[in-house]
C-alpha cells in the first residue's frame, strides 16, 4: 500500500506531522478525523521517497463556488434534508466538475459520511477555506451560516481577481496592437517610402535615416526577433516555475510603480477578509493564518504569513507579529491591534477588507484614467515620428522640383 506524509491540527491549535499507511488519501482524512485532527496537507510518497502532492483537476471557480454556497445555504435555511440539498445542487450546477462533485459527495453523505469530510477527498477543485468553514459549520450547527459566509467571501474574491486582472491585462493588451502595428508600419509601409528616397538620390534628413535603418534591421531580423521574444517568454515561465523564481516575481510585484500599491491593497483586503471568515467560524487563530497564506496567491506575502502563524503560536500578539513583515498598509496592523485588545477582531478585519476592497476598486479607477491618456500619447509619438520621417524627404523632393 502506498504511504501519505502528513500534517494537521486539531481545535486547539496543536499541529501533528507524521507518515501513514493507507490505501488512498481518504483513509488517512478518516483516521485523523478519528483522532480530531483536521488534515492541513496530505501527499503521497513516492517509492524514491520523494513525495508528491496529487493533482489531477484544476480548482472551480470562484464565480461558479459563489452561486453553488448562496444557493446551497439557502436550501439548507428552507429546512431542506442535507441529502437532498446535495441531489439538487448536484442536478442544477452549470459546472461539469462541479456537478460531478456534488454527485460523488452526495453518494457519501448517504453512506454515512460527513459533508466537509466528503469534500475533503476532492483537495484539487476547492480551496482550504472551503473545508475549514464546512468543517466548523458542521461542530456548530451553523452549516447554513457558514456556506453564506463562504458566499460572500467566494464572490469579493471573484470581483477583487479582475479588478486587478483587468488593471494589467489592459496595458499588455495595448502593448502588445502597438508593437503588431508598429511592426507592420516599418515592414511593410516604410520599405516603400524608401525605395522612392532611393530613387531621389538625396540626402536624407536625420530621423528618415534612423526610420530607414530601423526598417531595414526589421525587415532582415524578423524572425530572428521572433525567436529571442519566444526564448525570453519560455525562460521566464521556466523561471517562474520555480519556488526562487516566483518568490523573487511576487515579491516585485508589490514593488512596481503605481500598480505594486494596486496588488499590496488586493493583498490586505484578501488577507483580512479571509482571516475574518474563518476566525468568525471558530477556527483556531494559527489554523486561520496557515489557510489564509495558502489563499493570497503570493508566494512571497503567503511565506511571511506562515512566519506570523509559527510567531503566534510562541504567544506573540498578531498586530505586531504583521507590523514586522513590512507588507501590509500600517492600517492593517492598527486595526487588528484594536480588534485583538477589544475582543471584536472578527469585525474589525472585516471592516478593513471593505475599505481596502473600496480602495483597490478606486485605485484600479484611477490607474485606468491614467493609462489611457498616458497610452495615446506614447503611440500618437511613435506615429508622429513616423509620419514626420516620411514627410521631410518628401518635402524636400518637393522644393528642390519647385
Amino acid at each position: 500500500m502506498p504511504k501519505y506524509q502528513y500534517s494537521a491540527s486539531n481545535m486547539s491549535g496543536q499541529t501533528i506531522n507524521g507518515v501513514y499507511e493507507a490505501s488512498d488519501e481518504a483513509s488517512v482524512r478518516y483516521m485523523l478525523r478519528q483522532k480530531s485532527f483536521y488534515p492541513v496537507t496530505i501527499k503521497e510518497l513516492q517509492q524514491g521517497g520523494g513525495s508528491t502532492e496529487i493533482k489531477f483537476f484544476s480548482k472551480i471557480p470562484p464565480k461558479h463556488l459563489t452561486v453553488f454556497c448562496q444557493q446551497f445555504a439557502a436550501i439548507l435555511k428552507a429546512g431542506v434534508p442535507l441529502s437532498k440539498g446535495l441531489e439538487i445542487m448536484g442536478e442544477q450546477s452549470e459546472n461539469k466538475s462541479l456537478r460531478e462533485v456534488l454527485i460523488n459527495v452526495h453518494e457519501k453523505v448517504q453512506t454515512g459520511r460527513s459533508l466537509s469530510s466528503a469534500f475533503r477527498d476532492y483537495p484539487d477543485r476547492f480551496p482550504g477555506i472551503f473545508f475549514s468553514m464546512l468543517e466548523a459549520g458542521e461542530m456548530s450547527g451553523t452549516l447554513d451560516h457558514a456556506l453564506e459566509r463562504l458566499g460572500v467571501q467566494f464572490q469579493k474574491e471573484y470581483k477583487l481577481t479582475q479588478k486587478v486582472k483587468g488593471a494589467m491585462v489592459y496595458p499588455a493588451a495595448i502593448g502588445i496592437v502597438a508593437i503588431i502595428v508598429i511592426w507592420f508600419l516599418l515592414t511593410n509601409v516604410v520599405p516603400k517610402f524608401t525605395a522612392i528616397f532611393e530613387s531621389a538620390g538625396s540626402e536624407l534628413p536625420g530621423p528618415t535615416k534612423l526610420l530607414v535603418s530601423m526598417s531595414t534591421f526589421v525587415g532582415n531580423n524578423t524572425i530572428l526577433l521572433a525567436g529571442i521574444i519566444m526564448i525570453i517568454i519560455i525562460m521566464i515561465r521556466m523561471i517562474l516555475k520555480t519556488r526562487t523564481g516566483r518568490f523573487g516575481f511576487d515579491r516585485m510585484k508589490l514593488r512596481f510603480p503605481v500598480i505594486g500599491k494596486l496588488n499590496i491593497k488586493a493583498v490586505a483586503s484578501r488577507f483580512t477578509r479571509t482571516l475574518s471568515t474563518l476566525f468568525s467560524a471558530g477556527v483556531p487563530l494559527t489554523n486561520c493564518l496557515e489557510i489564509t497564506a495558502r489563499a493570497i496567491h503570493n508566494l512571497y506575502v503567503e511565506t511571511g504569513i506562515l512566519e506570523v502563524a509559527e510567531n503566534v503560536k510562541q504567544g506573540r500578539d498578531l498586530a505586531s507579529t504583521l507590523s514586522d513583515l513590512h507588507v501590509f498598509p500600517p492600517m492593517v496592523e492598527h486595526m487588528t491591534r484594536v480588534g485583538e485588545e477589544s475582543g471584536t477582531l472578527e469585525n474589525m478585519l472585516l471592516s478593513t477588507a471593505e475599505f481596502y476592497e473600496g480602495e483597490a476598486d478606486a485605485a484600479v479607477t484611477r490607474m485606468m484614467a491614467l493609462m489611457e491618456p498616458l497610452i495615446i500619447v506614447v503611440l500618437g509619438g511613435i506615429v508622429l515620428f513616423i509620419v514626420i520621417s516620411i514627410l521631410l524627404p518628401m518635402l524636400q523632393m518637393l522644393s528642390i522640383m519647385g
